[in-house]
């Protein structure tokens, strides 16, 4: 746990050995932290189109952007989508580059087979849009490769520059929050019903498909 998403990130990327000479392709649609933690790394940043269905990156583009120096692919639901995420997994397999889930506040919640954040090499969790008041900058690292934990773990620790950390106190409060995830995305999902059939009822609003 870092103390901003963009710590986690650029923390990520330093664990996993990317630095300058190499590369990260990711999707045009794009968190500019995600761009100022490879920037800080001192790799180059690949922006390949994005597929207009599910808004993530298009297979074909992202396959042709992988060179000799991509060291990732970064990608993850946008807007809630997940569609894309088991073509993306699979282009890297094909690929032989790592994958990094971008999975945003969506850690846990379902995506066809396996859950968001258990596809990747590693995933990085948007914690700010999770957490309860005064515990509004916070970002993660999930991931179940032991050597990437490990060396992680040691440059936060370390003696040299390292991203800030919350508090014991605010990590808590995350924890908890955390815990309550899915019960959580379950009652906004509820709430988003009930206000639609609500629209849907009044008699002064046309609703039409967006085109």
């Amino acid at each position: 746990l870092c103390g901003s998403y963009e710590a986690a990130a650029k923390l990520l990327l330093e664990a996993s050995g990317i630095g300058p000479g190499h590369e990260v392709v990711t999707g045009g649609l794009l968190d500019a932290r995600i761009e100022a933690a490879v920037n800080r790394v001192g790799a180059r940043l690949v922006c390949v189109d994005v597929d207009p269905v599910h808004l993530g990156p298009s297979i074909d583009a992202l396959e042709h952007a992988v060179t000799p120096a991509t060291r990732a692919v970064l990608a993850g639901p946008v807007d809630g989508r997940t569609d894309m995420l088991d073509a993306v997994a699979a282009a890297c397999v094909r690929q032989e580059v790592a994958f990094v889930e971008l999975v945003g506040a969506w850690l846990g919640l379902p995506a066809g087979d396996r859950p968001i954040g258990a596809r990747g090499w590693a995933a990085l969790m948007d914690c700010g849009a999770l957490c309860v008041h005064g515990v509004d900058r916070a970002g993660g690292i999930v991931t179940s490769d032991t050597t990437l934990t490990a060396e992680a773990r040691s440059r936060l620790t370390s003696d040299g520059p390292a991203p800030c950390r919350p508090s014991r106190a605010s990590t808590a409060l995350l924890a908890a929050r955390l815990d309550r995830l899915a019960d959580t995305a379950e009652q906004c999902g509820r709430a988003a019903e009930a206000y639609i059939r609500t629209l849907a009822a009044a008699g002064q609003l046309a609703m039409g498909p967006v085109r």
